[in-house]
């Protein structure tokens, strides 16, 4: 994990370095490209995209519960990745962004050259590009998730206004077992959080008195249970209630 007081710079970490399964945290990264691009004039926040029957995949969210033929804007495909972390809606999203390729120059320009994100989620196996049939897995360290999100935070990747409804989307998200699980009641924070089998992991910002960002993560548990009393997932509250308490000191 890491954590960094946005106030003074004040950090705490363990094996920040170590690289970890990304999850869904690598949907985070692709808001950011979708609204730089939207902020380049290259893509329409409110434009519509269609969705084919053929592009739902299973996993999280809901538009594979929907028929074929809607068509959502792309700032409703990323509401959709991020805050009921949607996999439809995530591969829509990096199909009109471009692709891979294109979030992982992106990535270099952020300085995270340890940080990949391998393609499109949930497909068969037809479908899958050589790295996924090989078994690879998009990959992130604690390091550069705070990296990122200090970068996105202090207006260094996106406008002020975009900035903005990165933030808010973020602080949407209904998954809130991990970061904000033993937090104070109405306490706001605005995460990401991912899991597969054997992983758990939660980005994000905490807006408490003394705000912060801390990335937890997580892989090898032994718990196969997608369930919000995960060993893991449990283990990375009590950690994040820790790094709380140390940050308001």
């Amino acid at each position: 994990f890491k954590a960094v007081r946005l106030s003074d710079g004040f950090t705490l970490e363990r094996d920040a370095s170590s690289v970890f399964p990304a999850a869904s945290v690598m949907k985070v990264w692709l808001m950011i490209v979708a609204l730089q691009q939207v902020q380049a004039g290259t893509l329409e926040l409110h434009g519509r995209i269609g969705l084919p029957s053929d592009e739902r995949v299973g996993g999280s969210g809901v538009l594979m519960r929907l028929e074929g033929g809607a068509s959502l804007t792309l700032l409703d495909y990323i509401n959709l990745m991020i805050v009921v972390s949607d996999n439809t809606a995530t591969n829509i999203v990096l199909e009109t962004i471009g692709g891979r390729n294109v979030v992982g120059k992106n990535l270099l320009e952020w300085g995270a050259t340890g940080t990949t994100v391998i393609g499109k989620l949930m497909l068969p196996f037809e479908k899958k590009n050589d790295d996924q049939k090989a078994g690879k897995l998009a990959e992130i360290t604690p390091q550069e998730c705070i990296s990122i999100l200090e970068q996105l935070h202090a207006g260094k990747l996106l406008s002020a206004d975009l900035t903005a409804l990165a933030l808010e989307i973020m602080g949407a998200q209904q998954y809130t077992e991990i970061i904000g699980r033993y937090l104070p009641d109405g306490l706001a924070a605005a995460t990401k959080s991912g899991q597969i089998t054997g992983v758990r992991n939660d980005i994000g910002y905490v807006w408490a008195e003394k705000p912060y960002i801390v990335a937890l993560c997580s892989k090898d548990c032994s718990d196969a249970r997608f369930h919000i009393d995960n060993e893991a997932v449990l283990a990375l509250a009590k950690v994040s209630r820790l790094v709380f308490d140390a940050m308001q000191s």
